[in-house]
């Protein structure tokens, strides 16, 4: 499931098409056999109504969908939607006209009940994909439907572009950027980190650097990331995970994403998730995610913290964050549980360096 848009846009999705084609800016990626749900609601000095956000699901088998409708009225209701737009991408089927859109019992499911939870659906569309001329039709009238215009000259694409966040071709585009790099360098990797804790076991050393001395280290590579330093040795590598593998250096780093360090931050964290072995990268993906939360890039950050559970199963914090992603808690809420805890991991540091 994704979560994209944290703050809201003014409605300016006039007709199916517009609904169809602000799809990709609104998740980041072109989706492909999704149902996609598009929450609205109305700003409190107006009449006006603005986009909360947008989730998107995979199109479910037949015998999953009762409950993914059930679970999306429930995510639609507890976010405060007071009504619905619904894209399905793809999907199978002709969506020839005087034939029922692709996935209709499935959509005529999920409006009749949002509805019965007080959130009606405005428009409710299916498109074969989201490109230039890909035919759409309504699910409401069976009359309404056309060719898409060129989702690239949709106006919210427009302005991403202005902005500079990517709009990437799918969702397996947006993992590429968190896949582990080559698995050759990342083995050797994982058996020095092992190498060093045997050693560590064998002769009681906790770690090979205190926590001051470990955020500094972080502070150097930073400093190194802002000015596109980021090739990185074997014995590199190894010294920020086992820096990062104290929660007190790993919880204060949160904190260069809410600064003038926020580019150089995730421009570290993405490297070191491709750079680092699993278990290890969880932490880096975890730290980009929270990096991609506090830009309102959801859809990176779902995927980063996909990523983190892939290489840690378990992984606390990350676990928390996705699940609170796909329980739809706004990621201004999920952004909250983790910068009260940077000033207590930072005040942490400190004293140990008056020891």
């Amino acid at each position: 499931m994704d979560f994209e848009l944290d703050q809201a846009l003014p409605l300016r999705l006039r007709s199916p098409a517009d609904v169809i084609t602000a799809v990709p800016p609104l998740l980041g990626f072109h989706p492909r056999d999704s149902l996609v749900l598009v929450s609205l609601a109305q700003e409190a000095t107006s009449a006006s109504m603005f986009v909360q956000f947008a989730l998107r699901v995979d199109l479910p088998p037949p015998d999953r969908s009762a409950r993914l409708v059930r679970y999306l009225s429930e995510v639609m209701a507890a976010r405060r939607s007071e009504e619905i737009l619904v894209v399905v991408v793809g999907g199978g089927g002709s969506g020839k006209p005087g034939e029922p859109p692709p996935h209709h019992e499935l959509v005529e499911a999920l409006l009749a009940e949002c509805s019965l939870v007080g959130v009606p659906g405005r428009i409710a569309v299916w498109a074969s994909e989201i490109a230039e001329d890909a035919p759409w039709r309504s699910y409401q009238n069976e009359d309404s439907s056309g060719q898409l215009p060129d989702p690239a000259c949709a106006a919210l694409a427009a302005e991403m572009v202005v902005t500079g966040q990517v709009i990437y071709a799918d969702r397996a585009d947006l993992e590429a950027v968190v896949a582990p790099g080559d698995p050759a360098v990342l083995a050797r990797r994982s058996d020095l980190l092992d190498a060093w804790l045997d050693e560590a076991v064998y002769t009681c050393r906790a770690r090979p650097l205190d926590g001051p001395a470990a955020f500094e280290l972080v502070n150097v590579w930073m400093t190194r990331a802002r000015d596109g330093l980021l090739e990185l040795t074997d014995d590199q590598v190894v010294a920020l995970c086992l820096a990062l593998n104290d929660v007190r250096v790993r919880d204060a780093a949160f904190g260069f994403a809410l600064g003038g360090w926020a580019q150089a931050a995730e421009r570290l964290w993405g490297t070191l998730v491709r750079e680092c072995p699993d278990p290890d990268a969880a932490e880096p993906a975890t730290l980009l995610a929270f990096s991609a939360l506090v830009r309102g890039d959801t859809a990176l950050a779902t995927v980063a913290l996909e990523r983190a559970q892939l290489a840690w199963p378990g992984h606390r914090i990350s676990s928390l964050l996705l699940n609170g992603l796909s329980s739809g808690i706004p990621p201004t809420t999920l952004r909250g549980w983790l910068t009260g805890g940077i000033e207590p991991a930072a005040v942490l540091l400190a004293n140990d360096e008056t020891r």
